[in-house]
């Protein structure tokens, strides 16, 4: 009787030290695999300058570069309001975000693109020292310059700009090109070193190809 107590002492013991011992020595768990995290796509910002009588190709590049990604500022040129000028279109009044003197070489860095519509302000911000230092300064902190059309007039006035590189030209643009050193080339779109440059003939910017110059200026930025 005293060892049939005593086994079944035991066994209950066994059982109650199998029962607990989950509880007081719990499995090892594994730890969850943490989830990849995504690279965040860079900050892509572009300053696009205008004058008194832009092109309305300031419009359609505009809004490709932010369909692409791109955050647009505009600088303008003479005025704190300035009017588009383009055949067969409205005039449009836009306000810049700011003025071309505000950019300087401590904030040049904060664009990866600077740009030029065609339009008749050629005429006038060709000759603007403040248009010639930005365009400077952004060559010589490797920005990508772009221009389309009469725009290129403007890149072609400043000196050494863009001297032994390829131009997207027109006839009308194709002397202002040549004199400037560069070599102009009928072809929509131009990509060569940091330039990306378009062209279309007859002045009509619904022909301008910016959406595919928006396009090649986010590949060679992002090398993609």
């Amino acid at each position: 009787m005293k060892k049939n107590f005593i086994f079944a002492f035991l066994l209950l013991s066994a059982f109650i030290l199998a029962s607990c011992s989950g509880a007081l020595f719990p499995a090892p768990t594994e730890e969850p695999t943490p989830e990849p995290t995504a690279t965040p796509e860079p900050v892509l910002r572009a300053l696009i300058i205008v004058g008194n009588e832009f092109g309305n190709t300031y419009f359609d590049m505009k809004t490709e570069l932010e369909a692409v990604g791109f955050i647009v500022d505009t600088a303008g040129v003479g005025g704190k309001e300035l009017l588009s000028s383009c055949p067969n279109h409205e005039d449009i009044p836009i306000t810049p975000d700011c003025d071309i003197t505000e950019i300087t070489e401590e904030n040049i860095n904060d664009y990866q693109v600077v740009f030029v519509p065609a339009g008749k302000h050629h005429r006038s911000i060709q000759y603007s020292k403040d248009v010639r230092r930005v365009l400077t300064l952004s060559k010589d902190n490797g920005l990508c310059i772009s221009a389309v059309c009469a725009g290129n007039i403007v890149l072609a006035a400043v000196d050494g700009l863009i001297e032994g590189h390829e131009i997207a030209c027109s006839s009308a643009t194709k002397s202002y090109i040549e004199s400037a050193g560069a070599t102009p080339k009928y072809i929509n779109v131009v990509v060569d070193g940091q330039f990306v440059t378009g062209s279309t003939s007859g002045g009509n910017h619904a022909k301008a190809p910016t959406r595919k110059m928006a396009e090649e200026i986010k590949k060679l930025i992002t090398n993609s």
